[in-house]
Formats: C-alpha cells, structure tokens, sequence
C-alpha cells in the first residue's frame, strides 16, 4: 500500500479478509509512526510498545498484529517519500500480488498535492516494474545465448 488513508485500518481487516493466511502487507508513506500508531488505535490496533525497527526507517509489528488482524496478515510499515522510485524499489513490488495506491489525509493538505503524488507514485511503481521484466529478460537471453 502507497499512502496512509485516515480509514487504514478498516482496509487491513477487509484485505486480511481477502488474503491468504499468513501473508504480508507494506505500508509506504511520509506519514510518521506516532500518527500512525494513533490512527492505527481509533480502529482497535493499540501497536504502543509493539514495534520493532528495522533498517531504512521501516517498522513491523510481527507478534501484536497476528493478534490484531484474524488472519494473521503482519504490516511491515515503511516510511518515507511515496513517490520516490528508490523508496519503492525497497518494497517488494516485484513480488507483490497488487499494488494499492491512496491519497494520505495530511492537514494543510490539498487535493492537487495528493493527486500528484498518487500520479508519481503510479509511474514510479510502473518504473521499477518495468525494470524488473527488462532484467528478467536479459538474464533469460544471456542464459539461452550460453
């Protein structure tokens, strides 16, 4: 997931929902964790004392959200810039089944900011894909050539 709605956590329960047991979700956005871990309380996810830091300023809760989610879905939150392309090349959007990209209810925000950045973000996203199919490919042919 690009971005950090103000409505995350009733999206966390539906995907759980839809997803396999077990599976991950990673959230990317400039949102910071205190917020998050606000928002993340309104919707019954209380992650206080729960995170665990990793490198790059990404964070996961393992343990607090097998509880929190049904089926078991841990979040990976990460942030940073949405619509920077090396960010996102973090993010294992090659290997992911979708791609979800939403607007961050930010104050002070507008419209035109956010649909710029869910519009970079996009590109981006369709970037380090396309880099990843070209690469594939080349590997493929210089296997083939061999």
């Amino acid at each position: 997931m690009i971005g950090f709605p103000s409505d995350v956590g009733e999206m966390l329960y539906c995907l759980d929902m839809c997803l396999p047991k077990g599976s991950a979700v990673h959230i990317l956005a400039k949102t910071t964790l205190k917020t998050r871990t606000a928002v993340m309380r309104q919707h019954g996810m209380d992650l206080s004392n729960e995170i665990v830091k990793l490198a790059n300023n990404t964070f996961v809760i393992p343990d607090v959200q097998k509880r929190l989610l049904p089926n078991g879905t841990v979040v990976h939150h990460h942030i940073g810039p949405p619509e920077s392309k090396a960010r996102l090349a973090a993010l294992p959007v090659t290997k992911s089944n979708a791609v979800i990209i939403m607007a961050t209810d930010e104050e002070g925000s507008r419209s035109l900011e956010s649909d710029s950045s869910c519009i970079t973000s996009t590109m981006n996203v369709h970037r380090v894909v396309r880099a990843d199919i070209d690469f594939m490919r080349r590997r493929r042919r210089r296997m083939e050539e061999r």
